[in-house]
């Protein structure tokens, strides 16, 4: 008992680890670039710390894959992993990993609904020294071929007004129409257009009643301090294969293990970036494979993709 709770405590240790340095990384990156910002340096602290908690949820996998690269790299320098293996097999050794491997695939499968959150705090963030009227604000919102550009005059968070409001919509490159009210109000998460006018190419209309916008649309950047921010809303492709993808993330984080904690790669004389390269390898033909879509044979070639990865996973273990 005591043997696999010491290797319960270094995958732990490794994990913490690395969680450290990619945050350590990834909180330099962001800071710099919200000196370009106007906040105060203690906003600049936090919020860079929001952004980099932010960007280490989109990459849980790399933060696993870093965690068993210093797990192999620490125990081989002290023989001790070398002792593991010969009381545990590789089979055994993934087992004990399966726990891990189980909190991390459910972080990369729900890492957009954590992200929201983590969004959400930022914005309440934001919204506690965003009190100043900003005197303009415009948002250039992207999705296919539609392009549409939100104008806010006077914005003020504090008393949550917003003196004017105009919003254009173009479609390939032609006007469609634009949406103009002088009488907005900020109410929860939404905008509330009272009484707007739109125009159209051919006609100009009042509407009476309430025009609707949810703030969700402009992310976190209706309560930052620029005055121009580009969006972009790509909408996700109906995957009736997620079940396959989520089994072939599974497989690709169980294929880590056995590149790193196979026989040969515990000698004293195995080359640390061969095994590297070839995780990194695996990770990007995984990602990028996971990435495309064919509009014919998409569930054949994914199909392929597992069974490609299951091969792999089975050839590290009947090899031990």
């Amino acid at each position: 008992m005591l043997f696999y709770k010491f290797i319960f405590i270094k995958i732990i240790q490794s994990i913490i680890l690395g969680a450290l340095i990619l945050l350590s990384v990834l909180y330099i990156f962001s800071i710099i670039e919200l000196l370009s910002q106007n906040y105060e340096l203690t906003d600049t602290l936090v919020i860079g710390l929001i952004n980099t908690i932010e960007l280490l949820m989109t990459i849980p996998s790399i933060l696993l894959l870093m965690s068993i690269i210093l797990f192999w790299n620490n125990l081989k320098k002290t023989n001790e992993l070398i002792i593991i293996r010969h009381y545990l097999s590789l089979k055994k050794i993934m087992l004990i990993y399966s726990l891990f491997i189980l909190i991390f695939a459910s972080l990369e499968i729900n890492k957009n609904n954590l992200n929201s959150n983590i969004k959400y705090l930022k914005e309440i963030y934001l919204k506690g020294f965003t009190e100043t009227e900003i005197n303009q604000k415009v948002f250039f919102n992207f999705n296919n071929q539609e392009l549409t550009i939100s104008k806010f005059n006077g914005l003020n968070i504090k008393k949550r007004i917003i003196a004017e409001i105009s919003i254009y919509k173009f479609k390939n490159d032609i006007f469609e129409k634009s949406i103009f009210s002088n009488e907005n109000h900020i109410i929860g998460n939404k905008i509330v257009m009272k009484n707007p006018n739109i125009v159209t190419s051919q006609s100009i209309k009042d509407i009476k009643g309430q025009y609707v916008i949810n703030l969700e649309e402009f992310e976190d950047g209706f309560y930052s301090n620029l005055d121009k921010l580009n969006l972009s809303n790509k909408k996700e492709l109906v995957n009736p294969i997620g079940l396959l993808k989520k089994i072939t993330l599974m497989i690709v984080l169980f294929a880590y293990i056995s590149v790193f904690i196979s026989r040969e790669a515990i000698n004293k004389n195995a080359s640390a970036l061969k095994y590297i390269s070839i995780s990194v390898l695996i990770f990007i033909y995984s990602f990028v494979t996971s990435q495309i879509y064919l509009e014919s044979y998409h569930i054949v070639f994914h199909l392929s993709v597992l069974l490609t990865i299951t091969f792999y996973l089975y050839k590290n273990l009947i090899n031990e």
